[in-house]
């Protein structure tokens, strides 16, 4: 199994949580921020879908791994009756960031 040296750095820059409708103890972590994927010093802005159980707010207070906080590792299945949320999520992201840069 690869250690947590294979994974790219993350930098979160927003997020915005949405509860499942699978478990109400699971939430998508619709992540936008910098993500370093050969940790040589080009981050590169990304949009992300997380898995988090539970709602901590702070990305690192969310803790990464093991049985609670943010999962890396799985990828997040997206249930159909939440896609919309999801995408809705995206767009917001996407339009703070245009906002933040005096963009329309």
């Amino acid at each position: 199994m690869p250690n947590g040296n294979d994974l790219p750095v993350y930098q979160e820059w927003d997020h915005i949580l949405i509860r499942t409708s699978y478990n109400p103890e699971f939430y998508y972590r619709v992540f936008f921020g910098g993500v370093d994927w050969e940790r040589d010093g080009d981050i590169r802005p990304a949009y992300t879908v997380f898995y988090q159980r539970g709602s901590t707010d702070a990305w690192q207070a969310a803790g990464l791994g093991g049985d609670m906080g943010i999962r890396l590792r799985e990828p997040a299945h997206i249930m159909e009756e939440d896609l919309d949320q999801v995408i809705e999520a995206l767009q917001t992201l996407r339009q703070h960031r245009r906002d933040q840069q005096g963009q329309a």
